[in-house]
């Protein structure tokens, strides 16, 4: 059911307009209440994406909840190498008490125009969600995300659809407010849970007080019988290392296993390789990137990234070799990276950012984050023309679901007849 933010609300409209520049100093900033003094400027081109590295640091570093892949590094190796259609980042900039008349920079959001959805010509902007971005979460100043968004929401007059945003305080407190504020209605779909973890123990304390000894006593048969007679070790990439090898091993890993015979690794497009190397070289040069390898005897047998924002880590993508399937490496190397962010104590929660159906990580971690797509409307739509936008929304997905299980049945079938 949709929710109607705008009963009981006063809110007057705002006279400001959206403004597409590549210079902040050239508007005339509007007075008045913050939401409607702030400015959002429309970003197409990777140079002006570029020179915002700085305001984005800091926006980063005040950050109402971390939203590493709105930033700079994530956002310009998908205009740089993704042939996405309509991308663009929506920067909220809000002017600073002060005579020199400087602005902040309190909002960023990459998102893609559609270009026909529910049978209209022009459909809602989307998070520019795909398989390399999972999480459409924008990225808000801890302070100011009600104002970012709300004059967001005020200034640009196309519906939404944020896709895979956390529920719940804070973000979904910011959200409600800020459509309320807009004249803006808006409906959840989709919900689903994926593993976090909170690096408060170890490993193995947090075995104990999670999984059944027989569960215990299984990652210990698996590690010894990974190990046999060699070695069996953690690495992880230490910052101003040499990154190029560790990409090359990933990327090789990868496409030995069922994703580069599938055609869907990394390593099998040239822009899906161009985009992980550019992303993680920039991460990495920022001393962001957290890099981890399992290795047997000096050979990777499961390797996984992520990215740092201060004490929280999102997981980017995780492989293992198959040749050890029956032992579960992906497993065993997540268990030791318990240990590794434990053991550092400069590490408070790791969000595996998994898709509904990562059975491995699920099984292995109990904490659970919720999150959702939400579809917000364009200003002072009535509630019958959203329950049908609503509805549209709902046959779309149901299709998609539908497609999908039937092409995946028709490869399980010609793998089958080969």
């Amino acid at each position: 059911m949709a929710l109607n933010l705008n009963d009981g609300v006063d809110v007057s409209p705002t006279q400001n307009t959206l403004h597409q520049t590549n210079n902040p100093q050239a508007i005339k900033r509007p007075r008045g209440p913050a939401a409607d003094r702030c400015r959002v400027e429309r970003i197409t081109m990777p140079t002006r994406l570029e020179a915002l590295e700085r305001d984005s640091d800091g926006l980063a570093d005040a950050a109402l909840v971390p939203a590493i892949l709105q930033e700079p590094a994530w956002v310009l190796s998908g205009m740089n190498n993704m042939a996405i259609d309509g991308l663009e980042t929506l920067a909220v900039w809000m002017p600073d008490d002060t005579p020199t008349g400087d602005q902040t920079l309190v909002g960023l959001v990459t998102v893609r125009s559609a270009p026909w959805q529910w049978g209209m010509p022009a459909g809602p902007l989307r998070s520019a969600v795909h398989h390399h971005v999972f999480d459409g979460t924008p990225l808000l100043h801890h302070r100011h995300g009600q104002e970012a968004l709300t004059a967001l929401f005020r200034q640009v007059r196309s519906p939404f659809l944020l896709e895979s945003v956390p529920d719940g305080d804070p973000f979904g407190t910011v959200l409600e407010a800020s459509a309320r504020a807009s004249h803006r209605r808006i409906e959840e779909f989709d919900t689903f849970s994926r593993g976090v973890f909170t690096c408060d123990r170890s490993a193995e304390d947090y075995l104990k007080d999670t999984h059944s000894r027989n569960r215990r006593n299984k990652f210990r048969r698996w590690r010894k019988q990974l190990r046999g007679e060699g070695t069996l070790e953690l690495q992880a990439l230490e910052i101003g290392e040499t990154l190029e090898p560790w990409m090359a091993q990933f990327l090789t890993l990868e496409a030995k296993g069922w994703k580069g015979r599938n055609g869907t690794a990394i390593a099998c497009t040239a822009s899906d390789t161009a985009f992980f190397r550019y992303a993680l070289a920039k991460l990495h040069g920022q001393g962001r990137l957290m890099f981890w390898r399992l290795m047997r005897d000096g050979e990777p047998v499961a390797m996984l990234y992520g990215m740092r924002h201060r004490r929280h880590v999102s997981f980017g993508k995780i492989t293992y070799d198959e040749d050890h399937a029956r032992q579960t490496p992906g497993a065993l190397m997540l268990l030791d990276v318990m240990d590794w962010t434990y053991g550092r104590g400069d590490i408070d929660f790791m969000d595996a950012c998994g898709r509904p159906g990562n059975h491995m990580i699920d099984a292995l971690w109990k904490e659970r984050l919720t999150v959702s797509d939400w579809l917000i409307s364009a200003p002072d739509r009535s509630s019958a023309a959203f329950g049908a936008q609503c509805k549209a929304e709902s046959a779309r997905r149901a299709l998609r679901s539908t497609a999908k299980k039937v092409y995946h049945n028709v490869k399980a079938l010609t793998r089958k007849g080969d």
